[in-house]
């Protein structure tokens, strides 16, 4: 028997392709002669969609974004980290701060009562997460993530405490100094 199923195998796949200008899964043959379902060339029908991305600029920014997103996640897989500029430092601080400001609209909302804190948490939040995306084409993302979270944090817990009045006991005082002092050790 194992002989049978060896012959069977090889004889289904030296067998020729299906006559009457079809494939082996039932699809026209057109696609394969270089056309598409109305017989027009693949390139026009390629000029015709990066014209329409290129007019609305919808996909051309989509993949322009990736494209460097890839390249920078290329360069940090290399080990050598991007340079850090005054750029990247004002972009990772707007993030800080616009999560800062969505996480105090969040307790302004009033478990989402108040129409107005309710919508700038989206806002703030979404505005965030965009300039944190273009941030990690300019630093490394550990080290990226690591100043957003214990920075954004730390002055969180900070604006609790001056803007809401909280109260913190003395060991999250030394939490606050454990999260600059990360903060500090992952910029060496």
């Amino acid at each position: 028997m194992p002989g049978a199923a060896a012959g069977f195998v090889a004889a289904k796949t030296l067998a020729p392709p299906p006559a009457h200008g079809r494939d082996a899964l039932g699809r026209s043959d057109r696609n394969a002669r270089g056309g598409d379902k109305c017989g027009k060339p693949r390139a026009a029908l390629r000029l015709r969609l990066c014209a329409l991305s290129y007019r609305f600029g919808v996909f051309a920014d989509f993949f322009a974004r990736a494209l460097t997103a890839c390249r920078a996640q290329a360069a940090s897989a290399t080990g050598v980290p991007p340079p850090i500029t005054i750029k990247a430092v004002v972009l990772l601080a707007s993030c800080i701060l616009l999560g800062v400001l969505g996480a105090t609209f969040m307790r302004l909302s009033d478990g989402f009562k108040n129409v107005f804190p309710s919508v700038m948490i989206f806002v703030t939040y979404s505005a965030s997460f965009v300039l944190f995306n273009m941030t990690l084409e300019l630093w490394a993302l550990s080290i990226a993530y690591a100043i957003w979270s214990g920075v954004g944090t730390a002055l969180t817990a900070v604006v609790g405490v001056k803007l809401f009045k909280e109260k913190l006991k003395p060991i999250n005082y030394w939490g606050f100094a454990l999260i600059i002092v990360g903060v500090c050790a992952m910029n060496t």
